[in-house]
């Protein structure tokens, strides 16, 4: 961790992240791929990683993360494939990508997986507020418990809050 804090100063409590091995079956959860795209390795020689996050949200307003991959140093074109694949793997309703991502990359993903085309939606990166201030929007559902972290039975064991996590 670059900037540890104490967990008693902690915006998020460790003992109030929710894992779940499977999401119940009775309830009906709306599914999406959020896409949080970096710059070219061979640009920005200390871009961010690319990222795919799947999340949904059911009809009592509990989120639920089932997906997450990150990838450095990757190509427009393995980044399209990864998206491709956790779309194979979730089938969400709807894929947002930032805005910044290119308007010829985006033509590409609908031209190149067509079946994604209707899935698509630009979203606008929050510019005006820093990934803290963003990420304190989840606050409330993790104070709630109406966020759950689905582990992924076939995922990459990752150290996740002092555990070792399948995500």
């Amino acid at each position: 961790m670059n900037h540890p804090t104490a967990d008693e100063d902690s915006a998020f409590k460790p003992d109030d992240i929710q894992f779940i091995d499977k999401i119940p079956p009775d309830i009906d959860i709306t599914w999406y791929l959020l896409v949080d795209t970096a710059g070219v390795d061979n640009e920005y020689a200390k871009s961010d990683d690319w990222a795919c996050v799947t999340a949904g949200i059911d009809r009592n307003n509990t989120i639920y993360v089932r997906g997450c991959a990150a990838e450095n140093k990757l190509s427009v074109e393995g980044f399209l494939h990864l998206i491709d694949g956790e779309f194979k793997k979730y089938q969400p309703k709807r894929i947002g990508i930032e805005k910044n991502f290119c308007k010829t990359n985006i033509h590409i993903l609908k031209t190149a997986y067509p079946y994604l085309r209707n899935r698509i939606i630009e979203l606008k990166a929050e510019v005006d507020k820093t990934k803290f201030q963003r990420i304190l929007a989840l606050q409330p559902y993790i104070e709630n418990k109406k966020l759950f972290i689905v582990e992924d039975e076939d995922g990459i064991e990752h150290p996740f809050l002092g555990e070792i996590r399948k995500l």
